[in-house]
C-alpha cells in the first residue's frame, strides 16, 4: 500500500525532499493506532525508502494544526509556539506506520515504547505562523530486535524538519507483540501487583491549577497540586480516561504521552519561568503505570531549593529529572530541559 499520490501542480506543495510527500490528506487512522481522524498528523510517506550512505531512510509527511484543544492549549512562554510533544506524537505515529508498512507488523499487534527522546533544535520554525506547519520525517533504523528468529522491535532515529529547517531529532526504541501475548503479559503484571485482570476504574486525584503548569484549560492538567520540601517536590498524577487526545481509544494502562505531559507540567511548576520554556524531553519507560493505583511524580533539584515557577528564578535548574513512581517502584524517568525565549515571548499570555 502506498499512502501518497502524484505531485500536484507547481506551487501546491513547497516541500522538495521527496516527490511522494504530500499534505492533502491524512493516512488511514488504523495505520497510526488512532480512532479519531482529527488526531492523525501523518499525511503521506514515500512508497520506498531512499538509501543514504548504505542506510535506508523512510521519509514521511505530517502536518501540525494551528489550533488543537490539547497541543495548542498553552499560556506563558509556550503560547504561540508549536508544542514539542505534538512533534513527538508525529514521531510516534511515524514509527508505528513504518513498522506496519515496511516491516510487516500485523495491524492487530500492540506496541510498547521503552525509550523516547525528543531533542529540539531552536529556531523560528517553532513559532506558529499563519498556516499549518508542514513537516517531513526522515526515519532510520539503527537496530532490529530479534527473538526466536522473529523481528520483535526497532531502534530508530528520526530527523523532523519544517520547510527544510530542522526542528527535532527523535530517538526511540519500540517493540510489538500479538494480542494473545499482550493479554497474557498484562494479566501477569497485574497479578504480581495483587490486582485483578482488568482495571476496576481510575485512582482519583484532583487537578492542580492550570496557570501553574502553563495551561489555559483545566481539563488538560494532568498533575495535582505540587508539594515541596527543600529541594524535593512531588505531585499526584491525574488520569482522565475521557480525555479525547490522551485517551483517543480505550487503554488498559496510562499511556506514555500522558506521562510525558505530566513530567513537563511538573517541571514547569517547579523550575519554569516566563523567560524560558520546556523544549527537550528524554524518557525511559521501565514498567506499566496502572490506571487504578495511585501514582506520583517526584523530583529533586540540585543546588538550590525547588523553584516556584516565577520570574527571576535565575538559579533554577536548566533541566528537571522527573520520576514517575507507583506502588514503590519507578515506572518511568523523564528529563525535561528548558530553553530561553526572546523577550517578546516572555510576556505572551
Amino acid at each position: 500500500m502506498t499512502i501518497s499520490s502524484a505531485h500536484g501542480a507547481a506551487g501546491e506543495d513547497r516541500l522538495s525532499c521527496s516527490p511522494d510527500i504530500e499534505h492533502d490528506r491524512t493516512v488511514p487512522r488504523q495505520l497510526v493506532h488512532r480512532c479519531a481522524v482529527s488526531e492523525v498528523f501523518l499525511t503521506s510517506f514515500a512508497s520506498e525508502p531512499r538509501v543514504v550512505d548504505g542506510v535506508p531512510v523512510y521519509t514521511l509527511g505530517a502536518q501540525l494544526p494551528r489550533a488543537h484543544a490539547y497541543y495548542g492549549d498553552h499560556r506563558g512562554p509556550q503560547a504561540g509556539h508549536h508544542d514539542p510533544l505534538a512533534v513527538m506524537e508525529v514521531a510516534r505515529q511515524a514509527g508505528i506506520a513504518v513498522s506496519h508498512e515496511f516491516f510487516g507488523v500485523p495491524m492487530d499487534h500492540a506496541f510498547l515504547v521503552r525509550v523516547f527522546d525528543g531533542v529540539a533544535v531552536p529556531g523560528p520554525r517553532w513559532e506558529a505562523g499563519s498556516e499549518p506547519a508542514d513537516l517531513t520525517v526522515d526515519l532510520r533504523v539503527t537496530r532490529e530486535h530479534v527473538a526466536d528468529g522473529r523481528r520483535t522491535g526497532l531502534d530508530v532515529v528520526m530527523d523532523i524538519a519544517s520547510e527544510g529547517e530542522p526542528m527535532m531529532t527523535i530517538l526511540g526504541s519500540l517493540s510489538w507483540m500479538p494480542p494473545r501475548a499482550w493479554t497474557g503479559m498484562r494479566r501477569t503484571v497485574r497479578e504480581r501487583m495483587g490486582l485483578g485482570q482488568r482495571p476496576t476504574g481510575v485512582h482519583p486525584a484532583t487537578p492542580g491549577g492550570a496557570a501553574e503548569v502553563g495551561r489555559e484549560a483545566r481539563r488538560n492538567v494532568v498533575i495535582g497540586a505540587v508539594s515541596r520540601s527543600g529541594a524535593r517536590a512531588e505531585a499526584p498524577l491525574v488520569v482522565d480516561t475521557t480525555h479525547p487526545s490522551l485517551f483517543d481509544h480505550p487503554l488498559d494502562h496510562v499511556p506514555g504521552s500522558l506521562l510525558l505531559e505530566a513530567a513537563r507540567q511538573f517541571a514547569v511548576a517547579t523550575a519554569g519561568s516566563p523567560t524560558r520554556r520546556a523544549a527537550t524531553l528524554r524518557s525511559r519507560f521501565d514498567a506499566f503505570v496502572e490506571l487504578d493505583v495511585a501514582t506520583t511524580c517526584h523530583a529533586r533539584m540540585a543546588g538550590s531549593p525547588v523553584g516556584s515557577g516565577v520570574a527571576g528564578a535565575e538559579d533554577a535548574p536548566d533541566s528537571v529529572v522527573v520520576r514517575v513512581e507507583q506502588a514503590g517502584r519507578t515506572c518511568a524517568e523523564i528529563e525535561v530541559e528548558f530553553v530561553p525565549v526572546p523577550a517578546e515571548g516572555a510576556v505572551r499570555e
